[in-house]
């Protein structure tokens, strides 16, 4: 009969995938990460602390880059991590966030809204 291409875990393997999780050590991003590395990804993650970068690591192939990804530096040291190691990316998880309390709606300059609709 052969091998069988068409079978959910070919279709929708990870394996050996290279995946980015933004803000991957806590929460939502921590699960996906860690789901992610137990299916044989090779996973990056983001996290503001070295400590916090090393939570995953113990679970198989997760780099850790410590930056802070709200500032251009921290993008570019970001970017430049992934850069020595990989020539592209498979996966992107944009996950990372925080809220330090006030409103969620972030003001659009030159909004795509309709006037008069509100976010």
């Amino acid at each position: 009969m052969g091998t069988n291409s068409n079978t959910i875990n070919h279709l929708f393997s990870i394996e050996d995938k290279v995946a980015l999780v933004t803000g991957g050590t806590s929460g939502i991003g921590f699960m996906v990460a860690k789901a992610f590395v137990e299916n044989g990804a090779k996973v990056y993650t983001t996290a503001r602390t070295v400590k916090d970068c090393k939570s995953l690591s113990a679970l198989g192939r997760c780099i850790g880059i410590p930056c802070d990804i709200s500032t251009e530096t921290g993008r570019e040291t970001l970017v430049n991590g992934i850069q020595e190691n990989e020539q592209s990316l498979d996966i992107l998880v944009h996950n990372a966030g925080i809220a330090m309390g006030g409103s969620w709606v972030i003001p659009l300059k030159n909004s795509l809204l309709k006037p008069g609709i509100k976010p």
